[in-house]
């Protein structure tokens, strides 16, 4: 089925510089009637938005509203109902990203809600490039090799899962929109003899954008666009 034959697709927009865009993003978004990008307030652009009109400013996009003063469940509803509205329209329709919208990403709740009020329509996804890959290649280290595994855990509350993970030398973990407790992420840490080789990314391919390790980590800089690996112990 070509690309074309799909009625929505999420597109991952990368993690913040234009140029990350793939090309087959691009091409799509170039033949698509409608662009939406979410944002958390209508009046101004969201991250995704940003990126794409960076990359070209000719683009015609919609904005969506993600209410964060509600449960986002309301937000996505209301999302998935206007979607499946200009999908009826005989429009195509092409929802906006940052990262990969595979991997913990608003789309992949709208898609189940559009698919639960339409299960005829044929939705798929492009993929985009994630802030951890760009935070590593920008460290010029490997995530993985010599089938050493990987665990990448978003927004721990279940500091027995963070901690397992520290204890296995082998595993390299990754830590992704990052809002922990910060006096308990550097005792794990240390205790696990993970401290003095781990290093944090925040604000990736964007303005304030900042890499350091995470012996110089504080605690204003966990947010949700902080990310941390911890390379496995050679």
């Amino acid at each position: 089925m070509a690309i074309n034959d799909f009625d929505l697709v999420g597109i991952g927009v990368g993690p913040g510089p234009s140029e990350l865009i793939t090309f087959e993003a691009f091409n799509y978004l170039k033949s698509v009637q409608v662009i939406l990008a979410p944002t958390t307030d209508l009046k101004n652009p969201g991250r995704a938005e940003t990126i794409l009109k960076n990359l070209d400013d000719s683009f015609l996009i919609e904005r969506v509203e993600v209410n964060m003063k509600q449960e986002p469940i309301e937000s996505y509803q209301k999302i998935a109902s206007f979607i499946v509205y200009k999908i009826n329209q005989k429009n195509k329709v092409a929802f906006i990203t940052l990262g990969d919208p595979s991997l913990y990403s608003t789309f992949s709740y709208i898609r189940d809600l559009v698919l639960k009020l339409n299960p005829q329509l044929r939705v798929k996804t492009i993929s985009g490039i994630t802030a951890f890959q760009l935070l590593a290649n920008k460290l010029n280290i490997s995530l993985a090799q010599h089938l050493k595994p990987v665990m990448l855990i978003p927004e721990p509350t279940n500091y027995e899962l963070l901690s397992y993970a520290l204890n296995q030398p082998e595993l390299t973990v990754v830590l992704y929109k990052s809002t922990f407790d910060f006096e308990k992420l550097l005792e794990l840490a240390k205790k696990f003899n993970r401290f003095k080789s781990a290093y944090f990314g925040k604000n990736m391919g964007m303005p304030g954008e900042k890499i350091a390790s995470l012996k110089s980590l504080t605690k204003t800089e966990l947010s949700y666009l902080t990310t941390i690996i911890f390379p496995a112990i050679k």
